[in-house]
């Protein structure tokens, strides 16, 4: 048992640049073998669109307030991976984004994705200020009533599924500062990457440069509440090999009162992380490999009730405290892939992963002792056929991922590890085959479909028979996930597509294990959600300096998996399928040049949640709206550039958020406002060291909200409040000179 292990102190309470949003942070990837060359689209495209260029317009630089030179007009270039068929981004008859490192960096802190990826349409990001549990992801309502981690969303780092085998992703061991690539693919895609698909994102490190033999950056922010993060990158490259290396260390108090010590705080945090890539490219070959190791101690706060929370408090729940609720991780993980090329654009791909996670995770009711091994092999065989029609893309594969968890769960004696209430082992193996095509039929015709197979065994040997009971047990879900989608593009000026697509959202080991009976095994009431989504969108250009893109959509499930809480276990949460619901939303997004030194940005997300059909024992909440995400966001950019620094100012709105199930109360709406801004890189340069000075204020009106809620929550204890107005400032240094 690691908990209280000699070596590893817990936590005690402490005392209290860039060029413009989106303009050259995406890089464009041939489809073969992944060949890297810059890429600069308009200089607002804070979220870089599927949209196309003017027909026949050649991509010319075009330099923008800021100093920044890009080419305007090579959208159509751009290739995506989410589709694991190599395509145009404005070729998917689906909704996807991409986001490159000046759109996830710039004059950011850049220490939360909620920061990191804000603006792109569909995706909800809940940051609860808590790294015992994570920022809370959903695309399209997917995920939003996550307790921990990320459900219902499959994720990717570098190749490597964070998403394993049962269907649960955690982002802790993401290295913010290596980032330099992000994709997402909003609606469900389980044809594409099965259970865990109601959208899919891919995270990428930065890659090595192509013709410098060395560059190393460093940055450093420092802000309000204790809070700093310093990280530097080295990247080089000799012939044909390239290679990154990283090292980070990020620490803060956090803003969450302790309640028993008033002076002092109950949200410290802290993470060490090191994180490397190699690439490797010969002339029919190519290797990637990737390594990250991440190390957490992190204090969890918890969220507080209506009473407490409308005061004003930001303190941590008392309970919390006094149980000593945190989390310590240790999580190291290895990719490799290997990449052929046959005849013609014929490719073969093959790759491997694997993931050990030691975590101590003390909460309300029970120490959790869980030591995790997970790993996985894929094969991918992809194809061009130009003879067929105008051009068909198809790949076809398979892939094995499993999983084994050693849980042990101890009773919480006041923070120590009390009497062994649990002790099992739990494995799952997931397989699933997969077929997909893309094919061109001319006069701007595109039609797509997929269709995959997968099943899921969860196995559990009950190890805790003291009790008299032998929990042990088996379970296996299956699912067959078919999609179609059409897409029609005039002259690269406006294009219109629809998809019809299907999701499958496996129950995790956690959600499985935890059974409000107290017993031990697998909870047989919990099942598999399903889900079918169909979809409309457009997307197009206005003039050269105005892009534009809308998506409408309906998604349909049973069986949707709900969290809540009994009154023996506050804190721990049990898990059970609502009948089925329905989701109606909403997507659009304008970005464009405002004159000659403005450029901005405008989000907008609707999302209509209601159970169609739900009923427990006792209640009746069929008609209700789901709990978890808000109905109306909207987000926006503006950025002044000139000279040789610039200014953003951000708003973001959200509506208010339905708590429980029977929508007995809701989080107020608000509205926050951030002003950020910097020198462009490379403008000072001390040696042959180029900087970038940038400082911001977040909550500038330092406003009172719940920035996530704890759906139905034991106690009423819905709301996790968010910061007041916080500063930082933050120094970037580039070596040598050119920076990445």
């Amino acid at each position: 048992m690691r908990h209280g292990s000699p070596g590893r102190s817990r936590i005690v309470a402490s005392r209290r640049p860039p060029p413009l949003p989106g303009a050259g942070g995406i890089l464009n990837r041939e489809a073969r073998l992944g060949t890297r060359a810059p890429l600069a689209p308009l200089s607002l495209a804070f979220v870089l669109t599927t949209t196309a260029p003017l027909a026949g317009q050649t991509p010319r630089p075009a330099t923008v307030p800021g100093g920044d030179t890009v080419s305007a007009y090579q959208l159509d270039s751009l290739v995506v991976e989410l589709l694991r068929t190599p395509v145009r981004a404005n070729q998917a008859p689906y909704s996807i984004a991409a986001l490159g490192r000046a759109d996830l960096f710039g004059a950011k802190a850049a220490g939360s994705l909620d920061e990191m990826l804000e603006g792109l349409p569909g995706v909800e990001i809940q940051n609860r200020f808590n790294d015992a549990v994570g920022e809370r992801i959903s695309i399209r309502g997917f995920g939003s009533r996550a307790t921990f981690g990320v459900r219902g969303v499959k994720v990717l780092v570098d190749g490597v599924p964070a998403t394993i085998a049962d269907g649960q992703a955690t982002l802790d061991h993401v290295d913010f500062g290596s980032l330099g690539r992000v994709e997402a693919l909003r609606g469900p895609a389980s044809m594409l990457w099965g259970s865990a698909a109601g959208g899919v994102l891919l995270l990428e490190s930065r890659r090595a440069p192509e013709t410098v033999p060395y560059q190393q950056t460093a940055r450093l922010v420092g802000g309000s509440n204790g809070q700093w993060t310093g990280h530097t990158t080295a990247a080089g490259r000799t012939g044909t090999l390239g290679w990154l290396a990283a090292v980070g260390r990020t620490q803060g108090d956090g803003f969450r009162p302790n309640p028993l010590e008033p002076e002092a705080s109950f949200s410290h945090s802290e993470k060490t992380q090191a994180n490397a890539t190699l690439d490797w490219q010969g002339a029919r070959d190519r290797l990637r490999a990737s390594f990250n190791f991440t190390r957490m101690d992190a204090q969890n706060p918890g969220s507080l009730a209506d009473s407490v929370f409308r005061s004003g408090s930001r303190e941590a729940l008392r309970f919390n405290v006094l149980q000593g609720a945190s989390k310590q991780i240790d999580q190291a993980q290895a990719g490799l892939s290997w990449t052929h090329e046959l005849e013609g654009e014929r490719t073969f791909e093959v790759s491997g992963y694997g993931i050990t996670r030691a975590l101590d995770n003390p909460i309300t009711t029970v120490v959790i002792d869980l030591d995790r091994r997970a790993g996985g092999l894929s094969a991918q065989l992809s194809d061009r056929v130009a003879s067929v029609a105008r051009g068909l893309r198809w790949s076809l594969g398979g892939q094995v991922d499993l999983q084994r968890d050693a849980r042990l769960n101890y009773e919480n004696d006041g923070g120590t590890a009390g009497a062994l209430a649990l002790d099992q082992v739990e494995s799952v193996r997931g397989t699933g085959v997969f077929a997909n095509a893309l094919l061109e039929l001319g006069a701007g015709w595109l039609v797509s479909g997929g269709l995959r197979y997968d099943r899921t065994t969860f196995d559990v040997e009950d190890r805790f028979l003291s009790d008299g009971r032998d929990d042990s047990g088996e379970r296996t879900m299956d699912a067959l996930s078919p999609a179609v989608g059409v897409r029609w593009e005039s002259d690269r000026t406006f294009s219109v597509y629809g998809n019809v697509a299907t999701s499958f959202v496996t129950p995790t080991t956690t959600e499985l294990a935890n059974r409000p009976d107290g017993q031990g095994g697998f909870n047989a009431d919990v099942d598999p959600t399903t889900a079918v989504s169909v979809e409309l969108g457009a997307r197009g250009w206005v003039g050269r300096t105005l892009a534009w893109q809308l998506a409408l959509f309906r998604t349909a499930l049973d069986d949707e998996l709900v969290p809540f809480e009994v009154p023996s276990e506050p804190g721990r949460r049990f898990f059970r399928n609502a009948g089925s619901s329905r989701y109606y939303g909403i997507e659009a997004l304008v970005h464009g040049r405002i004159g000659e030194h403005l450029s901005g940005r405008l989000t907008y997300s609707y999302l209509d949640g209601r159970y169609q059909q739900f009923r427990t024992d006792t209640e009746d909440f069929t008609d209700n709206v789901i709990p978890g995400a808000a109905p109306h966001r909207l987000d926006g950019l503006l950025r002044a550039a000139g000279g040789v620094g610039f200014v953003e100012v951000h708003a973001e709105y959200a509506d208010r958020i339905a708590v429980d199930d029977a929508n007995s109360q809701f989080s107020d709406a608000y509205t926050l406002i951030d002003v950020r801004g910097g020198v462009d890189g490379g403008a000072w340069t001390v040696g042959r060291a180029a900087l970038t000075p940038f400082a911001g204020v977040t909550n500038l009106f330092d406003r009172v909200y719940a920035s996530a809620v704890s759906v139905n929550a034991f106690g009423a204890r819905y709301y996790e409040p968010g910061p007041g107005r916080r500063f930082y400032v933050g120094l970037e240094a580039a070596w040598p000179g050119t920076g990445f």
